[in-house]
């Protein structure tokens, strides 16, 4: 019988040891969301001419989703990942646009860098939460 209790009692711990080591759940990304475009600064391209900056201040030019695994753009649901402060979209299984993002209040900032044979171009996205 006591050796019973023993098994019973180690059996208890290792499912309270197993139960309090279980990984906590990942917290959401601060963007889930709907987000409305309210401007694009174009900038640092190769060729100055294409340097620019598009205002859309009643909204409504562009709006972005983030749910806690797709990023709706355009229309079309998208596989995305996090990793700091770069979001990774999955446009097609050769195709990943790394994008830079920073939250301040209600703003969430993306910054979209080109390759130099693409022109070199920053594209910052500035978006309101709807």
């Amino acid at each position: 019988m006591a050796n019973l209790r023993k098994v019973f009692i180690l059996l208890m711990g290792l499912s309270v040891f197993t139960i309090s080591c279980k990984r906590d759940a990942e917290p959401l990304p601060p963007f889930i969301g709907t987000w409305d475009l309210r401007k694009l600064v174009v900038k640092d391209c190769v060729d100055p001419a294409e340097n620019d900056e598009y205002l859309c201040p009643g909204g409504g030019c562009d709006i972005i989703v983030f749910s806690s695994q797709k990023v709706r753009l355009d229309g079309t649901a998208y596989d995305y990942t996090v990793m700091g402060e770069i979001i990774h979209v999955n446009l097609s299984p050769s195709i990943i646009l790394v994008i830079q993002w920073k939250i301040v209040i209600s703003t969430l900032t993306l910054i979209i860098k080109d390759s130099v044979a693409d022109g070199g171009c920053t594209f910052e996205y500035t978006y309101l939460k709807t």
